[in-house]
């Protein structure tokens, strides 16, 4: 899906850029950004990173704890199975059944709580950082930019490669 994503927004970058070109015979100043790497090494989202992990691993050290009661659970089912009458033995197995399909929706529930943490913590941020290209490209006069992985050449690569000021722009605030 990203893939194609990606795909469309070449496809729509390059029409804007003919376009651009076939304006008056304009010349048109195009950079790019790798909105990947602002992601993985800005400070804001490093912290955002930070707190998700440790949301993570929170609810991982809880599904631990519910998995090794639901095997103690199973296992003293299986110690005491030949000493329990069959109505008793039910009654734990279904007792069993019960906590393991209250662990499936909690850590359904868990899962989708992370999801939304995630979303709260990065949309902002990729707001921030769309605005902050806006910024960089109107200081440095740039009439496009793209992301660099749509991107299989351009000429003066290092010249046009807006992703450090971004970084730097969103690490000051």
């Amino acid at each position: 899906m990203r893939k194609m994503l990606t795909g469309l927004f070449a496809v729509f970058a390059m029409t804007a850029i003919l376009g651009f070109a076939a304006d008056a015979g304009a010349q048109s100043k195009i950079g790019f950004v790798f909105m990947d790497e602002i992601r993985a090494r800005a400070q804001p989202y490093q912290d955002a990173q930070a707190s998700l992990q440790q949301a993570a691993g929170e609810r991982q050290q809880e599904a631990e704890q519910r998995q090794s009661e639901l095997q103690r659970l199973q296992d003293q089912l299986e110690r005491q199975r030949s000493l329990l009458t069959e109505q008793r033995r039910t009654e734990k197995e279904n007792e069993i059944r019960e906590k393991l399909m209250q662990y499936e929706q909690w850590a359904a529930s868990a899962q989708q709580e992370l999801g939304r943490q995630q979303l709260e913590l990065i949309q902002p941020l990729d707001e921030r950082v769309l605005v902050l290209i806006q910024e960089v490209a109107a200081e440095k006069d740039y009439d496009l930019i793209i992301d660099g992985t749509a991107i299989a050449y351009m000429r003066d690569h290092d010249q046009n490669n807006l992703t450090e000021a971004v970084i730097e722009a969103l690490n000051q605030q």
